[in-house]
């Protein structure tokens, strides 16, 4: 009997080529950008570039897997549609809803309530 494995996805550090070379080795990558001491989420352009680098640097295997991480509104379903559409035409082939911003306490609480009661931006 087989078991199928898991996909594991690292972190990847923009603009490394070390990194991401070493990212190639896996199924998927969550980008990050570092500038300097600083690391943030990337933007379409960087996530396209990104894409191009594992292209062609990635010779064989499953398709890789691409994941952004952000937030959508809760009450405005064709804006959520919108923003996770166009990081789907950068490349990114899965979307993490990731409420970082959120608090502990019940504001927070109420919030992520509303946001998992609302469901996903899809048509």
């Amino acid at each position: 009997m087989t078991m199928p494995n898991g996909r594991i996805w690292v972190v990847g550090a923009f603009p490394y080529q070390r990194c991401l070379t070493r990212a190639l080795r896996f199924e998927g990558l969550i980008p990050t950008v570092v500038q300097g001491k600083t690391a943030r989420p990337p933007t379409e352009k960087e996530l396209e570039m990104i894409s191009e680098y594992v292209g062609k640097h990635r010779s064989s295997g499953p398709p890789y897997d691409f994941i952004v991480e952000g937030t959508t509104p809760a009450g405005d379903l064709e804006a959520g549609i919108r923003k996770v559409s166009a990081w789907k035409s950068a490349g990114a082939t899965w979307w993490a809803e990731v409420p970082w911003q959120l608090t502990d306490n019940d504001d927070g609480k109420k919030a992520l309530r509303e946001r998992i009661i609302s469901g996903p931006p899809k048509k």
